[in-house]
């Protein structure tokens, strides 16, 4: 690497710096493999494990393609071929992309705006093309299929007094039949409460238990498909459940999905509504969003009817429509806790709700001037919510490439259409013998004809 140091400054020096240490942990870690190779292949047991050959394979890594070389086995007790290397460090048999490289691939993907940005960014950091757009796209798809098929949680379902669900909505542009059209994505962060985000904050964060998105549910299918996760999780027989969403028709109907639920009209919305209406007179508006804060209609009624008759005609509009949400919306908008504590609950440590806000505009930003499919769309806030959580690290380390797993599947259905071929023809002409294929690597022909014989052939 040669350096230009009529001009340099510190940030090409540092950059310089940062891709020189890429290339020389590049360069030392084949070194590192096959040292860990060679003790393995050293301290193994002898009687079990037979050295077979010397393969080499590569792997796409934050650093770059790593090149290796490690042994191959046969496995005495199983008569598979086996690489001690790769149990030992967890590398899957087709894996071409490591665990990491996919991990930031993701993040970068999820956290947008685009895979091709993804890309570039991924490559900056590099210094050279890692991955494709296309090929940072499957394993987005491929981290959302592991994030489906997580199993239930083992535990028996929790017991709350009182459980949150946070909706929105967000129009996103859709490909349906060569078309782009408009459709809301319906969302929902549930959680337990709020605690302080470190001992003696004052900062709280959600207890946040569920991200759940649905880029192609009515409203009623999004509410039935959410109380399906959440009976995995709680016991909803005797919780209340209190619903903040703005004043749309869907979010409104869905107390109706549960045994006792109370339905909040988000109070930032209805306080941006009344600041927006009111912006021509400050003194007005003021007063209306602190009779708000207060949960006293006869004030926030006085000051909207005192706006009506000072307003120019454009203002006056707003401010009617204004007034007109809030009666008749009055008892959804009143402060869920008042209503909790009618019912008789402690509302000690609750607070305003309205973090679902902050996560909706991350997918909102990650979108927006994009049109989607369903999967990608789906797809898309599986593994941004997971992001979100800290938790998408457990489901990239599941990943394994189409490609690898297109070959993987016709090796097999190869392997179950020869041997029907040969048992039709009757076996008493099979011979018994050694095919040198066997011993050509790991791939190909030589996995399909191993998979032959561990399916009822004899050597």
């Amino acid at each position: 690497m040669e350096f230009q140091w009529d001009d340099m400054d510190f940030g090409r020096l540092e950059k310089a710096a940062f891709h020189l240490a890429l290339l020389i942990v590049r360069e030392t870690l084949p070194e590192i493999l096959e040292a860990i190779d060679e003790y393995l292949a050293a301290t193994r047991d002898k009687s079990r494990y037979e050295v077979a050959e010397i393969e080499e394979r590569t792997i796409d890594t934050l650093v770059g393609p790593v090149k290796f070389r490690r042994r191959s086995y046969k496995d005495r007790q199983t008569g598979e071929r086996v690489f001690l290397l790769d149990q030992k460090l967890n590398i899957k048999g087709y894996q071409r992309v490591s665990d990491g490289l996919v991990d930031v691939a993701v993040s970068l993907a999820a956290a947008g705006p685009s895979y091709r940005n993804a890309q570039d960014r991924l490559e900056q950091l590099i210094g050279e093309r890692a991955l494709s757009h296309e090929g940072i796209r499957q394993l987005l798809l491929k981290t959302s299929e592991a994030i489906d098929k997580e199993s239930p949680p083992s535990t028996p379902p929790k017991r709350k007094d009182v459980l949150f669900i946070e909706a929105d909505g967000l129009f996103a542009g859709r490909q349906k039949r060569g078309r782009k059209k408009k459709e809301e994505v319906k969302y929902a962060l549930v959680h337990e409460g709020w605690k302080e985000r470190y001992p003696g904050s004052k900062e709280h964060e959600t207890i946040t238990t569920l991200r759940y998105v649905h880029p192609r549910a009515a409203g009623d299918d999004f509410w039935e498909g959410l109380y399906r996760e959440l009976e995995k999780l709680y016991d909803l027989e005797d919780t209340t459940v209190i619903i903040n969403g703005d004043g749309a028709s869907w979010i409104k109907r869905g107390p109706c999905y549960f045994e006792r639920a109370i339905y909040q009209y988000d109070r930032f919305h209805i306080s941006r509504e009344v600041s927006r209406s009111l912006s021509f007179d400050k003194a007005l508006r003021e007063e209306a969003l602190s009779a708000l804060r207060d949960n006293d209609l006869g004030r926030l009624k006085k000051a909207l009817e005192a706006a009506i008759a000072k307003a120019s005609a454009k203002d006056r509009a707003k401010c009617r429509e204004t007034l007109k949400t809030i009666l008749s919306n009055w008892e959804h908008i009143i402060d869920y806790r008042i209503r909790l504590r009618a019912l008789g609950h402690d509302c000690t440590g609750l607070r305003g709700l309205g973090s679902g806000e902050s996560n909706i505009g991350k997918l909102k930003s990650r979108i927006r001037g994009r049109s989607w499919s369903t999967r990608g769309l789906e797809a898309l806030g599986n593994v941004l919510f997971k992001l979100l959580d800290g938790s998408l690290g457990l489901y990239t380390s599941r990943v394994q490439s189409r490609a690898a797993e297109r070959l993987k599947n016709a090796v097999s259905a190869g392997a179950k259409a020869v041997k029907r071929a040969i048992l039709a023809t009757g076996s008493a002409g099979v011979k018994r013998g050694r095919f040198p294929a066997l011993d050509r690597g790991t791939e190909g022909y030589a996995e399909l004809f191993r998979q032959i014989l561990r399916e009822g052939f004899v050597l």
